[in-house]
């Protein structure tokens, strides 16, 4: 398996981040780092050594689900789904969008607004929309491309 668990030390720093970013309390998960940054979190009923048998007969790429990235350029940022995941409650950096700025944001667009810079938790009527980075002036969308709303093509009626 491709992964590390993270213990001890990089657990606290992890926690810490959340805490400090998101206001997200520890959620009770065991945390691991995947390729590419990405950290998964599982909260099954398997140790860690049992996670490690399991490997050894079987191939796991994948375990928990996936929460976070921690990038380079913007720092932890959260998935798309990690505010709706059970015993995540983002109550820090949350930025909530009228209605306008909602239809912009569901089609993938960037929108203006001055803002600190950093990762913003996205919000419209209570529910979550995903992540923004926010560079002092936009905020750019980080909804994954699958997940972005196609746009409209207006037919005209005969």
């Amino acid at each position: 398996m491709n992964a590390k668990f993270l213990l001890g030390n990089d657990r606290k720093k992890l926690l810490q981040e959340f805490s400090n970013r998101f206001g997200i309390v520890d959620p009770g998960y065991l945390f691991i780092e995947t390729g590419k940054s990405k950290i998964r979190g599982f909260s099954g009923s398997l140790a860690r050594e049992d996670i490690m048998n399991l490997d050894e007969f079987a191939r796991i790429e994948l375990i928990g689900t996936y929460i976070a990235r921690d990038d380079e350029m913007t720092g932890l940022r959260l998935s798309f789904d990690a505010p709706h995941i059970k015993g995540i409650q983002v109550t820090k950096n949350v930025i909530e969008l009228n209605a306008e700025e909602f239809e912009k944001w569901r089609y993938g667009e960037p929108l203006a607004k001055e803002l600190e810079i950093g990762i913003y938790v996205v919000s419209f009527l209570g529910d979550t929309w995903g992540c923004g980075y926010s560079t002092g002036q936009k905020l750019l969308n980080y909804i994954p491309k699958e997940r972005i709303v196609k746009k409209k093509v207006k037919k005209e009626v005969i």
